[in-house]
């Protein structure tokens, strides 16, 4: 007869969203990130957390902006099964695992990188707080090559004082460090929210901050765009109708409006504008472009724009309206020529990298690498060149 010493790990307490709130009131009550969430959650023990209830507790709160700034895409924050907090040894970590892996195609200069995350990301909380993503789970694919995404949460000391950074590597392919936004929790406790909560009201006093210039282009953080359709729709429809602006293109996950215009147009003009369109000074007179045209009589029509059908507009009023409303002609195109696109096909820093690499490669005795890289780069030229000829 044998007997089964064996003993089974009792199964970790499982968390709703009520559970949730003391863990958000340690990492947010006076402003946190994403990586001081990952903290306080890792010094409560083991416990299992669903990814609905997650979701719901950040959306509760209004900082799901500090998931998606670890996972900046939707469909895999939306995969999010359940998170798991366990001990390795003496670190903690966090599993976070997902309904399914995902496999997502990044467009960049040098074609397409697809970024592979599993079915489980594992971040190991260290001794300072610091969290580390473990190896494997997150792969970068280019070119037939396939490196380790190496992530890490950290803080940092820097001229404005210490700052949560997210630093994400992958061999030669990509090194770049991202600041993680800080964030408030509202003052509305968790356990009282029953109801999906309503979108909050734009705020008062338009806040808009520069998150970097250069001429003819600035990216500024908008106060209230953050999971704002409705404020994105509105940004980009008013802004790129003022002259001089090229592009606009605002995100509703970072929050933040990339604005193209006119090398001589100041940044502080650019923000001027926007202030002014979301305080609401600038906007279209909304009775006028709700108005039924196509059923009123020519009459009635006339009397609303203060005209005559048989005269016309008082040559004074004319002179008012053009004066106000501008000309009512098409902006002109200014279209670059054939030798200003070639020309730009090799002033972008990557390539002018490859090439400094290619003449090294050559200087040193490494012709055949020179050669190749050399290559690669008018390949990449000449691609790019013809499409922009075609459009």
């Amino acid at each position: 007869m044998t007997t089964d010493l064996s003993v089974k790990a009792s199964a970790p307490p499982v968390w709703d969203v009520a559970d949730l709130q003391p863990v958000l009131e340690t990492a947010f009550r006076g402003g946190g990130t994403f990586r001081d969430l990952l903290v306080a959650l890792s010094s409560k023990g083991p416990c299992l957390i669903s990814g609905a209830a997650l979701r719901e507790a950040l959306d509760a709160c209004q900082i799901r902006q500090a998931l998606d700034e670890f996972l900046p895409y939707p469909q895999v924050v939306e995969s999010l099964d359940e998170v798991y907090v366990t001990r390795s040894g003496d670190r903690p970590e966090i599993a976070l695992h997902f309904a399914q892996p995902h496999a997502l195609p990044q467009s960049t200069p040098f074609g397409t990188v697809t970024i592979h995350i599993g079915r489980t990301l594992t971040l190991t909380v260290d001794e300072r707080g610091d969290a580390t993503l473990k190896p494997g789970d997150m792969r970068v694919r280019w070119l037939g090559m396939s490196e380790n995404l190496l992530v890490r949460l950290r803080r940092i000391e820097g001229p404005q004082g210490a700052q949560d950074v997210v630093q994400v590597s992958a061999g030669n392919i990509l090194s770049q460090t991202t600041p993680l936004s800080v964030l408030t929790l509202r003052a509305a406790p968790i356990r009282e929210v029953v109801a999906p909560v309503a979108p909050a009201p734009p705020p008062t006093a338009v806040v808009i901050t520069v998150v970097h210039r250069l001429p003819g282009r600035v990216r500024l953080r908008v106060a209230g765009l953050y999971r704002n359709p409705a404020q994105k729709e509105r940004i980009e429809r008013r802004i790129v109708r003022q002259p001089g602006i090229r592009a606009v293109s605002a995100n509703i996950l970072t929050g933040t409006v990339l604005i193209q215009c006119d090398p001589t147009i100041s940044v502080e003009e650019v923000q001027a504008r926007l202030v002014r369109i979301l305080a609401g000074v600038d906007e279209v007179d909304q009775a006028q472009i709700q108005r039924p045209w196509h059923t009123l009589s020519v009459a009635k029509v006339a009397q609303i724009l203060d005209t005559s059908p048989g005269q016309g507009l008082d040559p004074a009023v004319a002179r008012r309206r053009l004066n106000e409303a501008g000309a009512n002609v098409l902006p002109e195109i200014h279209r670059r020529s054939t030798f200003g696109m070639l020309i730009a096909q090799f002033s972008s820093l990557p390539v002018a990298l490859l090439g400094v690499s290619a003449i090294l490669s050559i200087a040193t005795g490494g012709i055949a690498d020179g050669v190749v890289i050399l290559s690669v780069v008018l390949i990449n030229a000449g691609i790019g060149f013809f499409y922009r000829k075609l459009g």
